[in-house]
């Protein structure tokens, strides 16, 4: 919680999300590393702007409700798979 409270305190945002724990499909241990996903940068971006010390910095929610992440574009040029 102090952290919360600490304007140098520096929060990651890694581009890959890694598991903590993690289970086979037969409820075996599985190695975490083999289900990483990667992380879209407008997610971690709307990520760093909610979570911004100072309020000036953080979205306000009109803007966040603008922000890229929460309004994907569509890519109508990809076929729809049958």
């Amino acid at each position: 919680m102090n952290y919360i409270a600490d304007a140098n305190h520096r929060i990651e945002y890694p581009a890959q999300a890694i598991p903590r724990g993690a289970t086979g499909q037969q409820g075996q241990a599985a190695d975490p590393a083999t289900m990483a996903v990667m992380v879209m940068p407008s997610a971690i971006d709307t990520m760093r702007h909610c979570l911004a010390y100072s309020k000036d910095d953080r979205l306000t929610i009109p803007r966040l409700l603008e922000h890229e992440f929460l309004q994907p574009r569509l890519d109508c040029t990809s076929p729809i798979p049958i």
